[in-house]
């Protein structure tokens, strides 16, 4: 699993990261890093959801790579106490703001690409709290927004492949790009239940 840069025929995977070694990451690119107010919710895992809303079994992703660990923001478990077992809900249940962000890439030598993830994702009670962003100049400003979501409000779709052609939202500057995956929740009002995400590739 290399860094971005060498030229590619049509289709191939220029760049992998399948977070093994959590924000540390796992290609020549570097760290991955955690942004907004509440981005420390961003966490490595090797197991589900914990929380009173949530089954760390039955709603664990089952993405490719799940064995070595992936990410997730785990709103459940912080909208949750653990001071009884099972936990139970907290009374006053919290939107928030958290974004897991990628090292900057250099993909002048690609720059018709795919962005390919697998993720599980379930929410409550809104509108649609997840977002993946792009930026051309290392992370300073998000111009492009790419809804995630892939089921309505309080369902579980199980783990699924996202798939976004990217290619116009790089194109300003190729050798700075950035790609962040954003938990809004409070621009949405959502406070449940979890994002898992894993295997990213261009």
């Amino acid at each position: 699993k290399g860094s971005a840069g060498a030229a590619k025929s049509g289709g191939d995977v220029v760049w992998y990261e399948d977070f093994a070694n959590g924000l540390a990451g796992n290609t020549a690119a570097g760290a991955w890093s955690t942004a907004l107010a509440n981005g420390n919710i961003w966490k490595w895992s090797l197991t589900g959801p914990v929380g009173a809303y949530s089954d760390p079994t039955a709603e664990v992703i089952t993405s490719t790579s799940a064995s070595n660990g992936f990410m997730a923001f785990w709103s459940d478990s912080v909208n949750s106490s653990f001071a009884t077992d099972p936990p139970e809900p907290l009374p006053v249940f919290t939107p928030y703001d958290g974004a897991l962000v990628s090292p900057v890439l250099d993909l002048s030598a690609t720059p018709n690409l795919v962005l390919v993830f697998e993720h599980r994702m379930r929410y409550c009670c809104a509108d649609n709290p997840y977002f993946v962003e792009i930026s051309t100049d290392g992370g300073s400003t998000w111009p492009t927004r790419l809804a995630a979501t892939t089921a309505g409000g309080n369902d579980d779709p199980g783990t699924v492949t996202a798939s976004f052609n990217i290619s116009a939202a790089i194109a300003a500057d190729l050798t700075n790009v950035r790609i962040r995956f954003f938990n809004d929740g409070n621009g949405s009002g959502t406070s449940h239940y979890f994002w898992q995400v894993d295997d990213v590739q261009l």
